[in-house]
């Protein structure tokens, strides 16, 4: 990213970014076209098989923006590469140059991890004298540790500067922590056996449509094909893509971003794609010599064109899905957010998605300078030290007050999200905006807000295609709706709340936020339905699942009476 940034003429450092994501994804279709012919694929079916992974809904959306996973994705079809090559062929160099490609495909995804077991799968069927042979092992190792070793720079960079970073490292217990993702370790293993099945369908669902529902029975007569001509790669692909849905199996978060944790198996499907496409070429080719003789031109014929139809197909199909040119929603939303914001205010933010956008903007558009930005994740500039952060007990309570501080002190401070008010014998939080400011309260009444919300940016109704696009859109109906309320307006309040549900329709954080507040103000039937609608999204919300028995409770006292 940096090296892009640094060499490209474009006045936007994130079109630079973006780009990075694309020319990986790019490399990463290439590798898979390398892997097949290297496998005695033949080059339609290898093309097509490529070009078509490149096509396929996740992966393509996640190659047009600033992204990861177009390098892992590289990574990955690198290492299979490499390690077949190094595997069968017995090759002591190559051997190492894989141990480094693990080691550095690790500093980009962890998902990289889940090569490894049918890596050493093979070894053992292939290659058994290198895994008793500690003297390779510890050179395999020794280099996976160089490939590795670019993570130390995050020790390097920690705390240099401001900016929205994803955690502290101040020592070898945090290094090791982030590395190996401990604060995503409780998304796994806690879901019940209804909720791995859950999965299990999420993942057999996103199979089926991938690249296109019609390309199914190709992809399972490619692992028939493989079986026959090519048992390490299908070992290889096949051991991963298990690993992929075992990782995912019982992983639980919000499932709108679950599809990009399958890639791995998006990369198995594909190749058992171009395995059932050369097969299927040399089939037709074998009967059309039997109908016609050898003829020229037959060949290409029969290769070409199932390659150039199971292409275009996919194409077709993902076109619209992954166009992301002219989606300038967040950019919008986060500028609005800043220039709506007095001079040298403070804006104290939840979570990471409108954050990202406001650190961008702040940070390296140097957009409005004056203003601090403050998470109370703590991912970047917080109120508390990290000493403070480390104490669970006492983190909320410091954290408040360290905000209580704040506003007393006579600074402007603003909130994304209207939770935990510092004070509320003291301070109010009053919709101005797309924020909520945190003011005292006057003796004399309300303040009434003084900024309205340019609702252009949330009536984009052709940019729906995005997840996080259309959370961002649903805040601006929540804040319409939360300014509506403040002013006495809750009938209207009530139509944008529900806008705002519709809008992020398969979001389980919005639709139970929209059941929340129709809770809170009575509304118990249109409650009901939010919230079953966010358990229908993810079943296993306690939070959802306490509140959806609270609302049935009082529904059924209010029919008894």
């Amino acid at each position: 990213g940096r090296l892009f940034t640094a060499v490209l003429p474009f006045a936007s450092v994130a079109y630079e970014v973006n780009l990075v994501s694309a020319v990986t994804g790019a490399a990463a279709a290439a590798l898979l076209c390398w892997l097949l012919r290297s496998r005695g694929i033949g080059d339609w079916a290898a093309l097509a098989a490529s070009l078509v992974f490149a096509f396929s809904g996740t992966f393509w959306s996640q190659s047009v923006v600033a992204e990861v996973y177009g390098m892992s994705t590289a990574m990955a079809v690198l290492v299979i590469i490499i390690g077949l090559r190094a595997v069968q062929g017995r090759d002591i160099r190559l051997y190492l140059v894989l141990t480094f490609a693990m080691g550095l495909g690790l500093t980009s995804h962890l998902s990289q991890v889940l090569l490894w077991p049918g890596l050493l799968v093979l070894c053992a069927w292939r290659w058994p004298a290198l895994l008793r042979s500690s003297r390779y092992l510890g050179a395999g190792l020794a280099c996976w540790t160089i490939g590795f070793s670019p993570v130390l720079y995050l020790v390097v960079r920690n705390g240099e500067g401001p900016g929205f970073h994803w955690g502290s490292i101040e020592g070898i217990g945090d290094l090791w922590a982030h590395i190996t993702g401990v604060v995503y370790r409780g998304s796994f293993g806690s879901m019940p056996w209804e909720g791995a099945m859950l999965n299990a369908q999420r993942w057999a669902a996103q199979m089926a449509g991938e690249f296109h529902p019609l390309l199914v029975p190709l992809v399972l007569w490619g692992g028939w094909a493989a079986w026959r001509r090519d048992r390490s790669c299908l070992l290889v692909v096949g051991v991963a893509a298990v690993c992929n849905l075992a990782a995912a199996w019982n992983y639980h978060r919000d499932p709108n971003g679950i599809g990009v944790f399958f890639l791995l198996s998006v990369v198995a499907a594909a190749v058992l794609l171009g395995f059932g496409l050369d097969d299927l070429s040399r089939r037709l080719r074998r009967r059309a010599i039997r109908g016609f003789g050898p003829r020229r031109g037959l060949e290409l014929v029969t290769a070409a064109a199932p390659a150039a139809a199971t292409a275009l197909l996919v194409l077709s199909a993902n076109i619209r899905e992954a166009d992301r040119s002219d989606n300038w929603i967040v950019y919008e939303y986060g500028r609005q957010i800043l220039e709506q914001l007095p001079p040298g205010a403070a804006l104290v933010t939840e979570g990471d998605d409108a954050m990202f956008a406001l650190d961008y903007l702040s940070r390296v558009e140097k957009m409005r300078p004056d203003v601090t930005l403050y998470s109370r994740a703590g991912r970047g500039t917080d109120l508390l030290t990290s000493a403070a952060r480390r104490d669970p007990a006492r983190r909320r309570q410091l954290q408040l007050q360290k905000e209580a501080e704040l506003i007393r002190s006579g600074q402007s401070v603003h909130y994304l999200v209207p939770v935990r008010i510092p004070d509320r014998r003291l301070f109010e939080f009053v919709p101005v905006g797309l924020t909520f400011a945190a003011v005292p309260k006057q003796p004399e009444g309300r303040l009434l807000p003084t900024r309205g919300i340019d609702m252009t940016n949330a009536t984009r109704s052709d940019l729906h295609r995005d997840p996080w696009v259309r959370k961002i859109q649903s805040n601006y109906w929540f804040m319409l709706g939360a300014r509506q309320q403040y002013e006495g307006e809750g009938a209207a309040a009530m139509e944008s709340y529900e806008r705002s549900a519709k809008v992020a329709h398969d979001s389980r954080t919005v639709r139970f936020n929209t059941g929340l507040l129709f809770y809170r103000n009575n509304k118990l039937e249109d409650a009901s339905r939010h919230l079953k609608a966010a358990l229908d999204i993810d079943p296993f919300q306690p939070r959802a699942r306490a509140l959806l028995q609270r609302v049935t409770e009082s529904l059924e006292g209010g029919q008894r009476q």
